[in-house]
C-alpha cells in the first residue's frame, strides 16, 4: 500500500492531497488526526502530525494545532500550507543522513533540514516519465548520469554544460 499512496501523491499534481483513513500508514507524509477524545490523540498522533480535529475537540488544550472539523476549503488550505512539509521521495536511501524518509520528514518538521538535503529530489540528475518525477537512488542515478555524459562526450559537437534528453515513444501519444 505504501508505494501506491506514494504514486498517487506523485500523480496528483496538486498543492496537497487529503487521504481519509490510513490509521496504520507509516509513510513520510504529514497528517491531521480526527479524534473524538483526547486519548485518541495519544494513540494516533506522532511526530508527523500537523494538526488535529474532531467534534468537541477544540478544548483539548494540547501542543498540536487544532483545525475546526467544518473548516472551509480556504481555511484548511492555509492551515496545511502553514503547518505542513514538502513531499518527500520515500526511497529510504539514506543519502540525506537519515535511515528512512520518515525520519527525514520528521527532521523537516523540526526544521533541522530542508528539502535540498534529499539528494534524489534535489540532486543533479532528474528523471521524468509521463510528467511524473522518478526519484533515483545513488547507484542508479550515478549510472544514468555517467552513461549519458559518456555518450555525449563522444559526439562531434559536444560542449561541457547541462544535458537534457527527451524521449518520445511512438504510439504512446
Amino acid at each position: 500500500m505504501r508505494y501506491r499512496i506514494h504514486n498517487l501523491l506523485l500523480s496528483a499534481n496538486k498543492d496537497f492531497v487529503i487521504i481519509e483513513g490510513l490509521k496504520s500508514y507509516n509513510g513520510p507524509i504529514p497528517k491531521i488526526v480526527f479524534v473524538n477524545s483526547k486519548e485518541e490523540i495519544d494513540s494516533l498522533a506522532d511526530e508527523l502530525t500537523i494538526g488535529y480535529s474532531g467534534q468537541n475537540a477544540e478544548d483539548f488544550n494540547i501542543s498540536i494545532p487544532y483545525i475546526h472539523f467544518n473548516a472551509d476549503d480556504e481555511t484548511l488550505y492555509r492551515f496545511i500550507d502553514k503547518n505542513s512539509i514538502p513531499f518527500v521521495a520515500d526511497l529510504d536511501c539514506g543519502e540525506c543522513g537519515y535511515p528512512t524518509c520518515r525520519d527525514f520528514a520528521k527532521a523537516l518538521m523540526r526544521k533541522e533540514v530542508t528539502l535540498k538535503n534529499c539528494i534524489p529530489m534535489s540532486g543533479d540528475v532528474k528523471l521524468t516519465v509521463n510528467n511524473k518525477p522518478v526519484f533515483l537512488k545513488g547507484f542508479v542515478r550515478d549510472i544514468l548520469r555517467d552513461i549519458v555524459i559518456g555518450f555525449a562526450k563522444n559526439l562531434h559537437d559536444y560542449e561541457e554544460g547541462d544535458i537534457k534528453i527527451s524521449i518520445r515513444r511512438p504510439g504512446l501519444d
